[in-house]
């Protein structure tokens, strides 16, 4: 059955914009994201009969509320934790051999898209 479903599987990923489906068949989703994504590192797998979609935003450490356009939104504390997140991942890479897993914030963690000029891309 799985070697039916790889073979019968697709999922169109572009930069703004993914489509999923069964080749031949209207796609399952249609959707447009939030921001653009680096296509290159987004991929799809096929595990325990469920398709993976793994998708890379192209800015980092921007924080989305929502990754397909128009859809539910995470909740402003689950928001503020995938920021703090990012900010630490941002340290981290920063100051290399130190460790800030277990930092901790006072007060409002900062937007390390933009804090302390901001993030370099890759």
């Amino acid at each position: 059955m799985r070697i039916f479903w790889e073979l019968h599987l697709y999922c169109k990923i572009q930069s703004q914009h993914t489509e999923p489906g069964i080749k031949g068949n209207s796609p399952y989703l249609n959707h447009d994201f939030t921001c653009p994504l680096k296509t290159d590192s987004s991929f799809w797998t096929l595990e325990d009969d469920a398709m993976h979609i793994t998708l890379q935003k192209r800015d980092k450490g921007q924080t989305l509320l929502s990754p397909i356009l128009d859809h539910g939104q995470l909740d402003l504390y689950a928001s503020y934790l995938e920021q703090k997140r990012l900010m630490l991942q941002r340290f981290q890479e920063e100051n290399l051999g130190f460790e800030f897993s277990e930092a901790q914030f006072s007060g409002t963690c900062p937007y390390p898209r933009i804090f302390m000029g901001g993030i370099r891309s890759d």
